[in-house]
């Protein structure tokens, strides 16, 4: 039996959290957050997630800034992060891929291609994981 990857949702608004989490949990063991600041808080206490899917406009910690410092992280850059937002003007969507986040889908967007797109995301990842020797790095 195979163990399902972790997804961090993190999205204040309750209703489209339930609805994410509903969908996603078929497919990952999903964490729910509803800002930034309480997956940080989550995150230091319970481990990595393999996969981060955010939105950007919430209270206490926004996506700009959540992604910010998890790429500026040595611990945390590593991770995939899919942004969701209602903001659909092009310069939110360049800010988060220049932050360093893998993708950028607009609300309203169809949960399938999420899936879709955190699939792929996540596969390439592993593959590039797997392929890593340590060794190779190491001083002799």
């Amino acid at each position: 039996m195979s163990t399902k990857l972790t997804l961090a949702l993190i999205e204040d608004n309750a209703i489209m959290r339930y609805m994410l989490e509903s969908y996603l949990n078929e497919h990952f063991e999903v964490s729910e957050f509803n800002n930034g600041l309480a997956f940080f808080e989550w995150m230091e206490e319970t481990g990595v997630p393999d996969i981060i899917v955010t939105d950007i406009k919430m209270p206490e910690m926004d996506g700009f800034e959540l992604i910010n410092l998890l790429k500026k992280s040595k611990l945390y850059q590593n991770i995939p992060v899919v942004m969701l937002s209602g903001l659909s003007d092009s310069n939110a969507r360049i800010k988060c891929l220049q932050l360093g986040a893998e993708d950028y889908l607009t609300k309203p967007f169809n949960p399938a291609e999420l899936l879709i797109k955190v699939q792929k995301i996540v596969k390439k990842n592993n593959s590039v994981n797997e392929n890593f020797n340590p060794t190779l790095y190491q001083s002799k």
